[in-house]
């Protein structure tokens, strides 16, 4: 294993960064250093609290990519280990850093950017995170993405959310063949090491939750840790040991992307109760760290092993470490602490026991520091001072000793989220979500250009029925989104799509994307409607086009970016469709503003993104 450890170095900022890159390129053949790489090719990089700034990380990941880049032979650079904590790094070098990423997605165990500078506040910081959280996609054996002690902002989980939704959920079971020869599903979360076929044998880990991969024929080895038992730190992820014929280790199955990371680093982001609101959706369905450990390489014995080992006994959290962040409010603590109880559906039912009682033990132990703290005067973690929790809140500590089932338990979180959403909503409104603010300038949209007119309006003055030949679409002065019918048909036909622009050079055809322009010569023009009959089934057109099509022409103009997803976007337009809603709406006039659009966000379901999908 080859360690480039520079925190040593006196040198500091760009400068070590161009060090580091010369050392990285003494690797490729035929340089000095190209032997000892080709017969040693794995390296952690550490170049931790050294000023490297953006400027300085630039040389690193060009001589990391270049080192990747060398095809020729053997390889000579497998990157397990990227340490780059404290080097004033902000959200703009995640761009470099992600082709990093991707190029060492089958090797990358740890990334630690803690404690830098990383803040998601305008358009090209959340372009440049959501690049890094997309490259994590294909990390197969990541164990730990560290980012703890940035101010990462609520536009940050956000955008974490909706990557962690992009992305397919864990497939936990393989297929192997029988005696007989056929395939069979087994499920890897229960399979131990006397059932674990050989042919599918990969790494030497037990898949217990208790992250002990010692096999053993003792009862000891098998019976979960009681109350309070601590771990040895030389049991959390260390290899096996010699092991008998008999007992077949379980398959190392490969999961991929940030569900399949065992420990994310939350901690001291500045979180919010929005963030807090998005954080929930992952927790409920991200796995516990005693099943996802199973499938990645063992942490190093020593420092590495026993940082794992601090998170599950001391942060209160399981797997996904949030605490401390002093703003999240009381209503967003027993947010957390709900969806994290919810999370031991997750596991075996022979262990959720275990695991509500150790979340029981570490929620009960976090909330009694923080009114320990609280009765000395000092700060209290995620409280204000004299803030009192309401005798009638349920929180995780009370759930966990409780015998409520699955739902209420959904239904319990529901309650908690529509609660910080409703006071996100009156407190910042629709711009403090990008998902709701483009919802409602969809449905706006939508609601102008869809609702049907009444069927006097259907014809032209002559009696006859037109259609839609030519579309042209625009942004007004004001930056709202303008369609208007420049041709028009007796024929029902699919109209040309034309997207306006001032832009110098910009080719205005029915394929491009709708630019981000402005041209105040465009109006809306009157739309008419007619049912058509296609070979026996009802489908709505307006001005000749189907909903699919329309669904397509509003959200380029509305969502470019591809914010909302597929069925979003469709319910948005069915309701925008259904003159039923404006009933409902109207019943709604006599509550406040952010009740309505709650209703209304709720009833396209565009409240939050789905990470069950």
């Amino acid at each position: 294993m080859g360690k480039l450890n520079y925190t040593n170095r006196k040198v500091e900022g760009a400068k070590l960064g161009q060090i580091v890159e010369k050392d990285l390129l003494k690797r490729i053949p035929p340089r000095p250093g190209s032997n000892a790489a080709i017969r040693d090719p794995f390296v952690d990089l550490n170049v931790m609290g050294k000023h490297l700034s953006d400027e300085g990380v630039l040389p690193i990941v060009n001589g990391l990519f270049s080192a990747y880049s060398h095809t020729e032979g053997l390889p000579i650079l497998h990157l397990e280990e990227l340490h780059l904590a404290d080097n004033d790094l902000t959200a703009l070098c995640l761009i470099s850093l992600s082709a990093v990423v991707r190029l060492g997605a089958e090797d990358l165990q740890d990334i630690d950017l803690s404690h830098n500078n990383i803040s998601v506040v305008t358009d090209d910081d959340v372009s440049a995170w959501e690049s890094f959280l997309t490259s994590l996609k294909d990390c197969a054996v990541l164990r730990r993405l560290d980012l703890s002690g940035n101010p990462l902002g609520p536009r940050a989980f956000e955008v974490l959310v909706r990557a962690y939704s992009r992305e397919d959920p864990l497939e936990l079971s393989v297929s192997v063949k029988d005696d007989e020869g056929r395939m069979t599903s087994i499920d890897a979360s229960s399979c131990d090491e006397e059932e674990a076929p050989p042919s599918h044998k990969l790494k030497a880990l037990t898949l217990d939750t208790g992250r002990t991969s010692q096999h053993s024929s003792s009862p000891a080895a098998s019976t979960p840790r009681s109350r309070g038992s601590h771990k040895s730190s030389s049991t959390v992820g260390t290899p096996a040991q010699s092991t008998p014929s008999s007992c077949r280790p379980a398959k190392y199955v490969t999961t991929r992307g940030i569900r399949s990371i065992p420990y994310i680093i939350l901690s001291n982001t500045s979180m919010t109760d929005i963030c807090a609101l998005h954080l929930s959706y992952i927790l409920t369905c991200h796995h516990l760290p005693g099943l996802l450990l199973a499938r990645v390489p063992p942490a190093k014995a020593g420092p590495p092993a026993q940082q794992l080992e601090a998170y599950d006994m001391n942060s209160g959290c399981q797997g996904i470490v949030y605490l401390p962040n002093d703003a999240v409010s009381s209503a967003g603590e027993r947010l957390l602490e709900i969806a994290e109880y919810a999370r031991g559906s997750l596991s075996e039912d022979s262990t959720i026991d275990v695991f509500t009682e150790e979340i029981a033990i570490r929620t009960g132990a976090a909330r009694l520091r923080r009114a320990s703290s609280a009765a000395n005067g000092s700060s209290t973690p995620g409280r204000g001072a004299g803030r009192r929790r309401s005798t009638l809140s349920i929180t995780g500590i009370e759930l966990a000793a409780s015998n409520i089932d699955g739902t209420a338990i959904d239904a319990e979180c529901e309650r908690a989220r529509s609660k910080v959403q409703g006071n996100t909503l009156r407190d910042f409104g629709t711009q403090s979500v990008d998902l709701w603010r483009i919802a409602m300038k969809t449905l706006v949209l939508a609601r102008a250009v869809l609702s049907r007119p009444d069927e006097a309006n259907h014809t032209s003055p002559g009696g006859a029925t037109q259609y839609a030949a030519q579309l042209t679409t625009a942004s007004s002065a004001k930056g709202e989104p303008v369609l208007a019918i420049t041709a028009i048909s007796p024929v029902p036909s699919t109209p040309t799509v034309t997207y306006k622009s001032d832009k110098p050079g910009y080719r205005t055809t029915d394929t491009q994307r709708p630019p981000s322009s402005h041209d105040s010569n465009l109006h809306t023009s009157p739309l008419s409607a007619s049912i058509e009959v296609d070979d026996g089934h009802c489908e709505q057109r307006l001005c000749g086009l189907n909903k699919s099509l329309w669904v397509d022409i509003i959200t380029n103009i509305t969502d470019p970016v591809g914010i909302l997803s597929e069925s979003q976007r469709e319910a948005i337009v069915d309701w925008a469709m259904d003159r039923s809603t404006l009933s409902r709406a109207r019943e709604m006039l006599g509550k406040p503003d952010y009740v309505q659009i709650w209703r209304t966000l709720e009833g396209v379901g565009c409240l939050a993104y789905d990470v069950w999908a």
